[in-house]
């Protein structure tokens, strides 16, 4: 009994199946009244509706095609990041070839320049120096007992010299010629580059690499039409002769009382002044510009060697001779 029933559920299953394959398939039912079961009407279905799959040939062509433009997709996009990186390295380098260039330019000429800057500008210091020691000089000269200039050393050296000296003969048309001579020591500084301030005879001359020497603060020197005076400064240095470095030193300046040596008027005078110095050539424009007739070069400067010049002036009506003795000095 249990076994009959489970045959005729699994026949109405399978007829059910069949029905529902037929109905999605589009096939229409047809059953057979006098039977009591469905008949199945077999049905053509046309070759050219059928649609088969793809084959392996055209599967692999489409699949290597869309492989191969990924593939060239990579390529492009590591291609353009490595010329972006050369491109980068490249910049990189003309970039610092560029600044080494301009700092070995800068090094080359302009390190050379800023240093010719800085030693013009150290002359221009120590003359400015030597300009206030001569003033304080001439505040000896007029009666004060002494007095302090200091001066910065830029690895320079300041020294005394015993390279100048100086005659003076006055001659009156109605008396005697008399005369004078003595030597002195000027103060010199010395720069590292060369060239030199030098404080002689109450006058500062400069004598710089670039060119010649001059003297760019008179001595204490007065010519008029009828009327000239002398003042004789004997410069003595005591104490060490030399300082250098880069430090500041003080120079100490004191005088004695000043002694008038000549004074007359009324007569005609001649007045010759004989200079011993290295630089002959710019007390010669001195004295010139301050009114003397004529300097003549009686032996010329050699290394190691002053030479000397003199300088005549005539018809004079008054001529005054005052001699000072200064003492310089380092502290």
């Amino acid at each position: 009994m249990g076994r009959t029933v489970g045959t005729v559920a699994l026949a109405t299953i399978h007829s059910y199946s069949r029905q529902y394959v037929r109905t999605r398939a589009g096939v229409p039912n047809t059953r057979d009244p006098t039977r009591g079961r469905s008949q199945i009407t077999p049905v053509v279905v046309p070759s050219s509706d059928i649609k088969s799959p793809p084959s392996d040939s055209t599967l692999n062509s489409a699949t290597v095609k869309s492989l191969g433009m990924r593939f060239g997709r990579n390529q492009s996009e590591s291609r353009r990041k490595r010329d972006r990186a050369v491109s980068e390295t490249i910049s990189f380098v003309l970039v610092f070839s560029l600044v080494i260039a301009s700092v070995g330019t800068v090094y080359a000429v302009g390190v050379s320049e800023l240093e010719e800057t800085r030693d013009a500008e150290r002359i221009e210091n120590a003359q400015r120096a030597f300009d206030v020691l001569a003033d304080n000089v001439r505040d000896v000269i007029e009666g004060a007992p002494s007095r302090g200039t200091e001066v910065k050393l830029a690895d320079a050296t300041v020294r005394s010299a015993d390279d100048a000296a100086m005659n003076v003969t006055v001659d009156p048309a109605d008396g005697p010629p008399q005369f004078w001579e003595f030597s002195s020591s000027p103060l010199v500084y010395e720069a590292a580059s060369g060239g030199e301030i030098r404080l002689s005879n109450g006058a500062v001359l400069r004598d710089s690499d670039r060119g010649g020497a001059s003297v760019v603060r008179g001595p204490p020197l007065i010519v008029d039409d009828d009327r000239v005076h002398l003042t004789l400064i004997r410069q003595e240095h005591v104490g060490a002769a030399a300082v250098g470095g880069s430090q500041t030193v003080r120079i100490r300046t004191a005088g004695s009382r000043a002694r008038r040596f000549y004074d007359d008027d009324g007569v005609a005078h001649e007045v010759r002044v004989n200079v011993t110095t290295p630089y002959t050539d710019a007390w010669a424009r001195q004295y010139e510009s301050a009114g003397f007739d004529d300097c003549a070069t009686i032996a010329e400067p050699s290394p190691g060697a002053p030479g000397q010049i003199s300088c005549t002036l005539s018809d004079v009506d008054r001529v005054t001779v005052v001699w000072i003795r200064v003492t310089t000095s380092f502290e």
